[in-house]
């Protein structure tokens, strides 16, 4: 029922995300001719052994220079960080949860979990794309145990490259949004929920404008 068109172009096995864990990370390439959308966090039952500890993010990529036909042209795995990153946190509880295009198959990420935000650096230029692939329609990548150099696939690769760890003066651990906003400076913000649920207290919505140690490497054509 609506009104624009909607078409069935996604692979089947993102159907099996976790509930309320979809894409919620969404970058354009700076030429405008690929999107890519990552899931907020890894698919399989959180509350199974095999998938409780899983750390594997499936990305999409997609040819959007005819936006209405737009098409997967790449599937790829990526790490998010450790649960010993955040202090013990339980690795389902840590969240993609924005992300900007910085350079081809280059994405600056925000992850975040109670307490604490990183932004990572992920580069998918050299990672493996698994559309196709014999254990693509099933969750063997996302089982904690399986190896996946095995299975001749390279994830991406990423680096912390900032941590509100160091940066006392951002009191939010619900960083959603990023924007570049030159190769030195970022834009963060943070989401309110509406001021229900964890955030009854009714936390404001904030932007904060971090400053970098190191330039982003930002080739955007």
């Amino acid at each position: 029922g609506a009104t624009y068109p909607v078409k069935a172009i996604l692979p089947e096995i993102f159907a099996r995300r976790r509930d309320n864990k979809g894409f919620e990370n969404l970058a354009l390439s700076g030429d405008g001719k690929f999107a890519y959308a990552l899931l907020q966090s890894p698919m399989g039952d959180a509350s199974k052994h095999r998938y409780e500890n899983s750390r594997v993010i499936r990305v999409v990529k997609l040819d959007v220079s005819n936006p209405l036909e737009a098409k997967v042209v790449g599937e790829y795995l990526a790490w998010e960080s450790a649960a010993e990153d955040f202090a013990g946190k339980k690795q389902n509880k840590i969240s993609w949860s924005d992300a900007e295009c910085i350079a081809p198959d280059t994405l600056l990420v925000v992850e975040h979990a109670k307490g604490m935000v990183k932004l990572l650096l992920v580069d998918f230029s050299e990672a493996t794309n698994i559309l196709g692939h014999p254990q693509e329609t099933g969750l063997v990548f996302e089982d904690a145990k399986t190896d996946l150099a095995s299975l001749n696939v390279k994830p991406a690769t990423g680096r912390e490259i900032f941590s509100t760890r160091d940066a006392p003066g951002i009191t939010s651990d619900k960083i959603e949004g990023v924007v570049v906003l030159s190769p030195t400076e970022i834009a963060l913000s943070n989401d309110n929920d509406f001021g229900i649920g964890e955030n009854k207290n009714g936390d404001p919505s904030r932007i904060w404008i971090v400053r970098l140690a190191k330039p982003l490497p930002l080739k955007m054509k």
